[in-house]
């Protein structure tokens, strides 16, 4: 499951121009999104004040000055990159550092901790009172979705002379924390951007339906204003037809 929600972020996170991980992706107004540096040649290649075509939806854009910072960040992109990154923690694909430590490589994962340990530092979970308690996984088992079967250890009781201990713990679950409470953010940015997509369809398909109504109308008039010509031309070449006739039997008649 892990393996499939990486692949699905790795597409997120890809910008469609260099197929490289998004750099401070902007969004154009037609709520696409592409690096900075992207836009920026796009616009360049179109030329100072001239509009250029969106890669994907082919709706034209104006970037004065060709500056890309006066479009709006994709910062939702960047929380996707964040995710990412867990994911691949997780996964044993990236080479992380102990978050514990911070001197070695990645190993294991503390389920009490919700960090990712080194080998020195799993060790010490297995010895230390502080850590009694504690359910360590390794990676391997986090990759293969083992760990998930594994029954959550019960809360360790801290007594007063390890309240030291329980304070480092919760300091150092704080960044975690920290990005944990993006998460609703990033949802509600995706969501927003839904909408915006759904609302924009809606203008560009009331705005198709119009031109073509009004262009219906106008091709309507037009027809009526040449089939009306057509009628009158007809009427004059056969009024002259018709005094042609008379003439013709005019003279016969003088003739005779």
């Amino acid at each position: 499951m892990i393996e499939k929600g990486l692949e699905e972020l790795e597409e997120e996170i890809t910008c469609p121009v260099c197929q490289e991980h998004f750099r401070d992706p902007k969004i154009l107004p037609c709520l696409h999104y592409y690096c900075k540096e992207c836009v920026r040649q796009l616009a360049r290649r179109a030329g100072p004040n001239r509009p250029f075509a969106c890669p994907e939806c082919r709706k034209e854009t104006v970037l004065p000055q060709n500056d890309p910072d006066q479009l709006p960040t994709a910062f939702f992109v960047n929380r996707m990159k964040a995710v990412r990154m867990k994911m691949e923690k997780a996964q044993g694909k990236l080479e992380a550092i102990c978050e514990m430590c911070s001197g070695a490589k990645v190993e294991a994962f503390c389920r009490q901790c919700a960090e990712f340990i080194c080998n020195g530092c799993t060790k010490s979970h297995s010895k230390m009172k502080v850590f009694e308690g504690h359910k360590v996984v390794t990676l391997q088992e986090l990759k293969e979705g083992r760990a998930k079967d594994t029954q959550e250890a019960p809360d360790s009781t801290c007594t007063d002379d390890h309240e030291q201990y329980k304070k480092t713990l919760n300091e150092s679950l704080a960044p975690l924390v920290k990005i944990q409470t993006s998460f609703p953010a990033a949802t509600k940015e995706v969501e927003k951007v839904e909408r915006a997509v759904s609302e924009q369809h809606k203008v560009v398909e009331d705005t198709v339906k119009q031109s073509f109504k009004q262009l219906h109308e106008i091709l309507h008039e037009r027809e009526k204003q040449l089939l009306d010509r057509a009628s009158e031309l007809k009427q004059e070449k056969l009024d002259n037809l018709g005094a042609q006739k008379k003439g013709f039997a005019l003279a016969t008649s003088e003739i005779q």
